[in-house]
């Protein structure tokens, strides 16, 4: 999603991830804020080191482990939420999070 700042991207995202918990049985959506992400940090490793930690400390998701996380990627049950790629460090941020 693109658009103006205040044109409700962020919003929608939520609405996105309300939906998901609401009419899926196994996916999870993971909202990741790419302003968190540290200068040079991969999805890869902000899943790994930052969100799965977080998650592991919720009730949702008590017994979360990267090899379930990276099952659930391959079987298409996660959906990555990313919100703030025009605060994200890089030059072409959609490029970058496409290589990725």
């Amino acid at each position: 999603l693109i658009g103006e700042a205040g044109a409700g991207k962020t919003t929608l995202l939520q609405k996105i991830a309300d939906w998901v918990l609401e009419n899926t049985s196994e996916d999870v959506p993971i909202w990741i804020s790419l302003a968190d992400l540290q200068k040079g940090q991969s999805l890869e490793s902000y899943l790994q080191n930052n969100w799965l930690e977080t998650a592991m400390q919720t009730v949702r998701i008590p017994n979360a482990t990267f090899a379930l996380l990276v099952q659930m990627f391959k079987r298409g049950k996660v959906w990555l939420l990313l919100d703030g790629a025009d605060e994200f460090n890089s030059v072409n941020p959609i490029l970058e999070l496409l290589n990725q």
